[in-house]
C-alpha cells in the first residue's frame, strides 16, 4: 500500500462512454466503506490492502455496479496506455475478490462468461465527509505509466521505495512507513529473499493451482515470474549466494530430500547435501547462506526419533558440521540467519507448534544465547542491517505482526513492537536487505471452518460446509449426547470457545474469563468442558461451567500443559506436557492435584481409549505414526505408520478403529483423505478425500459424534500470503 498525503494529487479514473451509478466517491457495501477520492477501502474501522490496479478494478466497478462490465473496458479503464493479457485482469480480480471475503456462497464481483464483470453486493452512495480525511490511505495509484519507459530493477526500485519512505508528522511523531505489494499472486507466496543488489526478490509458491511449492524469482517493480523449480517435492527456503549468481534452496520429497542450488537465471539443479525427509513440511525457514558465501546453514535429524538440529556445510559439499544439539528429542532449531558479519547465527529453539524463543549462537560453535523468554509463537527471524537487531514475526500480542529485540545485550530484554512498518498484521516469514535494509514480508491471511462428513448410509464420504463465519473455527468436539458442537473461533475479534447446535445453528460465546483458549473438550457427562489457554508465560488447563462462568485453573504454570482430553469415566484428564525435559502424556483429577506421567518415552497428543484401558497418542510435531500403551502399565507399542508429522493432531480413536486424515504420499500436497484403520484386521479404507486444505491449528481437529455418524475437521475454505516491502531506514 502507498500512503496519501494531503497534498498529493487526486487521480482520476479514466471512463468509457457509458454512464456511472453514482456521480460521487463515497460509498458503502455490506461492512465496507469506499473512497475514491483518497483511495481508501475499510472494513469498519480497519484499512484493507489493496494494490493500485486492484483498487481501480473495484472503484470502476462499483461506480458501474448497476451493470455488466466487459473485460475489454475494465482492461482500458485500468491499463489505458499499456498493452496487457487478459490474464493480467483475471489475477487482479482473484486478488480483489479475496481481499473481500468472496466465498462461493457470499459474492462481490460475479462474472459473466463471455461478457465480462459485474459488482453484485448492493450498494449505497454516502455524501461527502464532513472534515478531510487525516488517515493514511492503503493506496495511491499512480498515473498511467508507459512499459517502454520502464528501466533497470534498481530504478524501478528506487521509484517504488519514493512512494513510501517519506514520514508524516503528527504531534510531533512519524506516522509508520507503509508498506507496498511486491507480490498479489493466486495462492500463497512465502519465504522471501530479497537479492544482494535488492533488485530481485525469491520465494516459494505453490501456483495458481495451488497444488505444490517451487522457487520463483521475480524483478520488484516487473509483473512477471520466473520459475526455477518443477519438482513434484516442496521446494522452500529460498537463499541467495552473496554475488546474486546462485540460490540455494531446500527440497522435501519421498526419495529426494535434500539441498540444492540452481543458477538465480535457471538451469540445473546441484544436489549439496542430503536431508531427512520425515519433518513437519516447509512451514519456517530452514536455509541461510552466509555473508561471505563460504557456508550454507540448515537443519537436519539423523531419524524420525531424532531433534532437528542447525548443520554448517559448504555450498561444493562434504560433511555437515552440527552446530546444535536441542535439548530432548522434541525440540526443533528452525530458521538460522547468518549475521550480517557472518560470526554469529541466530535462530527459533521451538518445543511445540507456539512454543518458540530466540537464541544466537556462534557461527564456530559454542553454547546458544538466549533472547527472549516467553515461550510464544515466532514464525521467522532476521538480522537488521547493522546486526544490532533481530527482526522477528510472533503473535505474542494477537495477530502476527512485526517484533524486534536487541542482539548484543549481554543479557536478553523483553521484544517491543516493529511499528516502523504498518500493515503488518498477518506477517509470517520476513527478510531485510544487507544493502538498503529494507524489509520484505509476507501478509498471510486464512479463513478455517468446520466440515462435516457422512461416515454412514447413502452420503457416505461427502462434506458439507457446517459452521463458518469469515473468521477462523477450528478444533471441534461433539458434546456427549451429540447435540451440540464445540469450536474454538475469533469471530468476535479475539479467539474464544464457542457452542453451536448439532447442526452449526445458533452459534454462542462461552464464557470463561480467559483470554485466548485454543483446544476444549467436554467432559463425559457433558457439564464440563476443559481447554488450554496462554494467559502468562506457559499453557495451561482451565475447567469451565458447560453453561459458562468463571473457569478453574488446573496447573500450577510452572511447565507447558496443552491438548487436554477426559479419560471416559471423567476420572482424569489427559494432557500433553514439558515438566519432565521431554514432551510427555501426564494426566490429573478434573478437581486438580499432582499431576501423573503417563508416558516416557516421548508423547504428544494422547487420546484415551473409549474402554479407559489405552491411552493412544503421537510423540510429536516432527513424528509421523501413533503409539498406544496400557494405562494399567506396560510397554509401549506403535500401531500405525500415520498420520504424516503435519497431521499428528488429525486423527481420533474408536472401539473399532482409528480415523484420520492423511495424504498418501509423504511429503507431497493434498488431498488429504479421510480414512479408517480396523483394529480387527488391520486393514485401511478411505472414506473420502477433502474439498479443501486442512487445518493445522496446533489442536485437536477430527471428532467423531458418539453415534458413529458423522465426522468434523476444519478446512481451509480460502487462503493466501503476498509479499510486501517497506524501507524503515529512509525515514
Amino acid at each position: 500500500m502507498i500512503p496519501h498525503r494531503a497534498d498529493s494529487k487526486v487521480i482520476n479514473f479514466p471512463r468509457s462512454g457509458a454512464p456511472a451509478s453514482g456521480t460521487g466517491d463515497r460509498f458503502a457495501f455490506e461492512e465496507f466503506t469506499l473512497d475514491i477520492a483518497v483511495c481508501t477501502l475499510r472494513r469498519g474501522e480497519d484499512l484493507v490492502a489493496l494494490t493500485p490496479k486492484v483498487f481501480q478494478i473495484l472503484a470502476f466497478l462499483v461506480k458501474h455496479h448497476e451493470r455488466v462490465v466487459a473485460k475489454d473496458e475494465l482492461m482500458r479503464a485500468v491499463w489505458p496506455d499499456t498493452a496487457v493479457e487478459e490474464s493480467n485482469l483475471t489475477q487482479s480480480v482473484f486478488v480483489l475478490r479475496k481481499a473481500l471475503g468472496q466465498t462461493q456462497e457470499h459474492k462481490f464481483v460475479m462474472t459473466f462468461p463471455g461478457q465480462g464483470y459485474r459488482f453484485v453486493a448492493p450498494v449505497r452512495e454516502l455524501p461527502p465527509p464532513a472534515g478531510p480525511e487525516e488517515t493514511p490511505a492503503p493506496v495511491a495509484p499512480p498515473a498511467p505509466f508507459p512499459v517502454w519507459k520502464l528501466v533497470a530493477a534498481t530504478a524501478v526500485v528506487t521509484v517504488l521505495v519514493a512512494g513510501i519512505s517519506f514520514a508524516v508528522l503528527r504531534n510531533g511523531q512519524a506516522t509508520p512507513v507503509q508498506a507496498v505489494f511486491v507480490t498479489s499472486l493466486a495462492g500463497n507466496e512465502i519465504q522471501p529473499a530479497i537479492s544482494p543488489d535488492g533488485s530481485k526478490v525469491a520465494f516459494s509458491w505453490n501456483g495458481e493451482r495451488e497444488d505444490n511449492y517451487d522457487i520463483y524469482v521475480k524483478t520488484i517493480g516487473a509483473e512477471a515470474v520466473r520459475r526455477l523449480t518443477t519438482h513434484a517435492g516442496e521446494d522452500g527456503s529460498p537463499c541467495w549466494s552473496p554475488d546474486g549468481r546462485w540460490i540455494a534452496f531446500q527440497r522435501l520429497a519421498p526419495n529426494d530430500a535434500g539441498i540444492y542450488i540452481i543458477a538465480a537465471e535457471g538451469g540445473p539443479e546441484r544436489r549439496v547435501a542430503s536431508i531427512f525427509p520425515g519433518r513437519a513440511g516447509i512451514r519456517g525457514r530452514h536455509l541461510d547462506w552466509s555473508a561471505d558465501g563460504k557456508y550454507l546453514i540448515f537443519n537436519d535429524k539423523a531419524a524420525a526419533g531424532g531433534a532437528l538440529s542447525l548443520f554448517v556445510i559448504r555450498p561444493e559439499g562434504g560433511e555437515p558440521r552440527r552446530l546444535t544439539s536441542p535439548p530432548g528429542n522434541s525440540s526443533s532449531d528452525i530458521g538460522p540467519r547468518f549475521s550480517p558479519d557472518g560470526q554469529r547465527i541466530a535462530f527459533i529453539r521451538s518445543s511445540a507448534a507456539t512454543v518458540r524463543d530466540l537464541y544466537i549462537i556462534p557461527t564456530a560453535g559454542g553454547t546458544p544465547r538466549r533472547l527472549t523468554n516467553d515461550e510464544r509463537w515466532i514464525g521467522d527471524v532476521d538480522w537488521t542491517r547493522d546486526g544490532s537487531t533481530l527482526l522477528f514475526t510472533s503473535s505474542r500480542a494477537g495477530r502476527p505482526t512485526l517484533w524486534q529485540v536487541g542482539a548484543r545485550d549481554a543479557a536478553a530484554k523483553a521484544p517491543r513492537p516493529f511499528h516502523q512498518i504498518s500493515g503488518d498484521e498477518g506477517a509470517w516469514y520476513v527478510n531485510t536487505s544487507r544493502r538498503t535494509g529494507r524489509v520484505l514480508f509476507t501478509k498471510t491471511f486464512s479463513d478455517w471452518n468446520v466440515w462435516r462428513i457422512a461416515l454412514q448410509g447413502p452420503a457416505t464420504g461427502e462434506w458439507t460446509r457446517l459452521i463458518a463465519s469469515t473468521k477462523d473455527e477450528v478444533s471441534p468436539d461433539y458434546a456427549p449426547d451429540g447435540r451440540r458442537i464445540l469450536f474454538v473461533s475469533d469471530r468476535s475479534g479475539a479467539r474464544q470457545i464457542w457452542i453451536a447446535d448439532a447442526d452449526g445453528r445458533n452459534a454462542a460465546q462461552l464464557e470463561t474469563g480467559v483470554p485466548a483458549p485454543e483446544v476444549a473438550a467436554w467432559s463425559p457427562n457433558g457439564n464440563l468442558i476443559v481447554f488450554s489457554a496462554h494467559p502468562g508465560k506457559k499453557h495451561e488447563l482451565y475447567v469451565v461451567p458447560a453453561a459458562g462462568g468463571s473457569a478453574r485453573r488446573l496447573t500450577d504454570g510452572g511447565s507447558e500443559a496443552v491438548l487436554p482430553r477426559w479419560s471416559p469415566d471423567g476420572a482424569f484428564i489427559y494432557y500433553s506436557s514439558n515438566r519432565s525435559g521431554n514432551w510427555q502424556i501426564w494426566r490429573l483429577p478434573p478437581e486438580g492435584g499432582v499431576p501423573q506421567q503417563v508416558t516416557y518415552d516421548g508423547g504428544f497428543a494422547g487420546r484415551p481409549s473409549p474402554d479407559g484401558k489405552l491411552l493412544y497418542y503421537t510423540k510429536g510435531q516432527g513424528f509421523a505414526g501413533i503409539w498406544r500403551t496400557p494405562l494399567a502399565g506396560g510397554e509401549e507399542k506403535q500401531v500405525v505408520a500415520f498420520p504424516k508429522p503435519d497431521n499428528w493432531g488429525l486423527w481420533t480413536v474408536t472401539a473399532e478403529g482409528i480415523y484420520f486424515l492423511d495424504s498418501d504420499v509423504p511429503g507431497i500436497p493434498p488431498p488429504p483423505i479421510l480414512k479408517f484403520y480396523r483394529f480387527q484386521t488391520g486393514e485401511t479404507r478411505d472414506i473420502g478425500p477433502a474439498t479443501r486444505p486442512l487445518s493445522v491449528s496446533g489442536g485437536y481437529d477430527l471428532a467423531i459424534s458418539r453415534d458413529g455418524r458423522w465426522a468434523l475437521t476444519a478446512q481451509v475454505d480460502q487462503s493466501g500470503s503476498d509479499i510486501l516491502m517497506a524501507d524503515p531506514t529512509s525515514r
